[in-house]
């Protein structure tokens, strides 16, 4: 039943800016991916998307270093991919091939049209255009080397809201649009199920709804950490609130002026750094990985949205804190 509901809430659309969301609803949207104008916002109709509408064995297309880089850096730039990780951006830049364009005024992608593909910009430039009121075709931005379009459409199985138009010869890195929705709304899909799962394991987050969980889940960034690497360090100002994933983390306090006293070691699905962002105020404690350490973060507002109606749990936590600084108060004065 539980597993049920997970998958309702998860029948969603993605409206390009925000974290996957999760409604069945039409969504307003960006123009094809101009990454110029990307707060001009058009509404498209999508159907909700189902993973298992989507399999496909993985494509490996050999191609330059450099091309896999400039590939890799479009995604970084784009807001809609942020949540991708290193894996999934491999995977999709395996699987894109090179199309050429030799002459300018070929429209790539036609305003209308279905959507089949998604490319990335290996070199030349190219221009957006969006039909005014008067069925003219309005420049609204331009595109070059590095930078990425045709996404909206394969998201929201949706027709093109834009046409891109070389402005002379043109290279791209092409994906079809099946292998494209596998690899990337697949694999976010499943991820964030795995979120839920996880979540719903935290002491801290068990009376949180469904709906609840889902969000976080949507909100959450992952971060890994070395052996003996700072994740907090005591007087940094916080930023975010982090759960272990994986690993061990020792929390120590400052002990006179060069040493530091554990006062506790946390383990999967512990929490830490609530207590800067509850207060305003800088790191209480220095949390360090001991061995290598997983941790999913929520920045200071989401955490403040999201976990608000915890607050009477969270300042227990607290008095713990205040408590383990004054014992290392008083044994420091002896």
């Amino acid at each position: 039943m539980e597993q049920q509901k997970t998958e309702e809430l998860f029948s969603f659309s993605w409206d390009g800016k925000q974290p996957l969301q999760t409604k069945q609803t039409e969504q307003t949207e960006f123009i094809e991916q101009t990454n110029v104008d990307r707060e001009r916002r058009f509404s498209v109709s999508s159907e909700p998307y189902k993973p298992s509408d989507c399999s496909s064995p993985r494509t490996v297309i050999a191609k330059p270093e450099a091309a896999r880089a400039l590939i890799a850096s479009a995604f970084a730039r784009d807001p809609i991919f942020q949540h991708l990780d290193e894996q999934q951006v491999s995977q999709v830049t395996d699987a894109m091939f090179l199309k050429t364009f030799p002459a300018a005024n070929i429209d790539i992608i036609r305003e209308g049209d279905d959507g089949d593909l998604f490319y990335v910009v290996q070199a030349g430039q190219l221009v957006v255009l969006k039909k005014s009121k008067q069925e003219e075709k309005d420049q609204v931005a331009e595109l070059a080397e590095g930078q990425c379009f045709g996404e909206i459409a394969l998201l929201h199985n949706c027709k093109r809201t834009a046409t891109v138009r070389t402005k002379g010869p043109v290279e791209l890195w092409a994906i079809d649009g099946k292998t494209f929705r596998t690899l990337v709304l697949d694999r976010v899909y499943q991820k964030r199920k795995a979120y839920c799962d996880f979540l719903r394991s935290v002491p801290l987050l068990k009376d949180m709804s469904d709906a609840d969980i889902v969000r976080m889940s949507e909100l959450l960034t992952p971060r890994s950490f070395l052996s003996g690497e700072a994740i907090v360090k005591q007087g940094d100002v916080g930023h975010d609130f982090y759960i272990i994933e994986k690993g061990i983390a020792v929390v120590s306090i400052q002990k006179g002026e060069e040493q530091e006293a554990t006062v506790k070691k946390l383990s999967e699905g512990d929490y830490f750094g609530e207590l800067a962002l509850m207060n305003d105020t800088t790191r209480a404690a220095t949390v360090r990985a001991e061995g290598n350490v997983s941790c999913l973060t929520l920045n200071c507002i989401d955490f403040n949205r999201l976990l608000g109606p915890l607050k009477p749990t969270l300042e227990r936590q607290q008095e713990q804190y205040r408590t383990y600084q004054q014992i290392i108060k008083q044994s420091a004065e002896i």
